[in-house]
């Protein structure tokens, strides 16, 4: 549910990472993937699993906004999986985790039949490319930037997706709030947001369980 707050110039100005030629996995999403560089989460997951990530995600990315949307993050390529997460942004700066039935109808709807996400991860699998999502654990009580005021809508959107998934075969949801404990603070980060390094292995860790064997 994640936004670390960059300035649009920082996240424009760096250097886009070069695509291994012999990728296997693209993860597109927020934050929560885009943080620990080289021991984030999608690098976890893809050293356990035998894959090779291009990690696409951008710190502030949201799936319903048009700046750092997160379907752009999209690469064309022969990708053996989608790792996924996203929507917290949306909740929180949109409506600041409120009144926000509205976005979270637009990044996906009561019946998980309309809205970006469920867009992009149909699209994905038309294209022949199964997509693991992640929903994001609970953050603790105090989480900076008011993200703990967002649980009930990231519980909601969790649901909505799961909802999908079991329409979708080629779609798996994770939870990576099976594995992280809002309770506790060694798997966050100092504003008990962002997972710490320990809290993105262990949930890479759990992903990597979901991924399908690289060929």
């Amino acid at each position: 549910m994640i936004l670390l707050r960059l300035s649009p110039l920082f996240l424009f100005s760096a250097c886009e990472p070069e695509i291994p030629e012999d990728a296997t996995m693209l993860a597109m999403g927020d934050s929560y993937f885009d943080y620990h560089e080289g021991s984030d989460i999608p690098d976890v997951a893809a050293a356990r699993s035998g894959h090779v990530v291009y990690n696409a995600a951008i710190s502030g990315a949201q799936l319903s906004s048009e700046e750092y949307a997160i379907p752009s993050q999209w690469v064309v390529g022969d990708w053996q999986v989608l790792l996924l997460n996203g929507g917290g942004n949306d909740v929180n700066d949109q409506c600041s985790c409120g009144a926000c039935d509205a976005v979270l109808d637009g990044v996906i709807s009561p019946n998980a039949d309309s809205g970006v996400l469920v867009d992009l991860i149909q699209d994905t699998i038309q294209q022949g490319t199964p997509v693991v999502f992640m929903a994001y654990p609970e953050p603790p009580d105090g989480a900076e930037h008011g993200f703990d005021e967002c649980r009930e809508l990231m519980h909601e959107q969790s649901r909505r997706v799961k909802l999908l998934a079991e329409e979708e075969s080629d779609l798996s949801f994770v939870d990576a709030g099976d594995v992280i404990s809002p309770t506790n603070l060694d798997y966050f980060e100092e504003d008990q947001v962002h997972p710490s390094e320990l809290g993105a292995r262990v949930i890479g860790e759990y992903i990597a369980q979901f991924l399908p064997e690289p060929e």
